[in-house]
């Protein structure tokens, strides 16, 4: 059987019902919305990563010298004891 997103599912249950209901022009209504508000939020993602890329190589030029003790943290942190 195939799998489809939730998204999918959920369009294609609003068609069937909007295109039963002789109303198309509302499924096609809420597929455009959907579609809309999934790219909307891809973009603004995309954008935030994009922020926070510039943020963390300014702040790691501008402090260049606590790096490699920074990036030695998480190797401590998740090293297993030696004993």
């Amino acid at each position: 059987m195939w799998r489809f997103s939730y998204r999918a599912r959920l369009t294609l249950f609003a068609m069937v019902y909007a295109l039963a209901n002789s109303v198309p022009a509302a499924g096609v209504a809420f597929a455009a919305a959907l579609l809309l508000g999934v790219a909307l939020t891809l973009c603004v993602v995309a954008l935030l990563m994009i922020f926070a890329r510039e943020w963390c190589v300014r702040s790691w030029t501008r402090h260049g010298t606590s790096l490699p003790h920074l990036s030695r943290l998480p190797e401590g942190a998740t090293a297993s004891p030696c004993c």
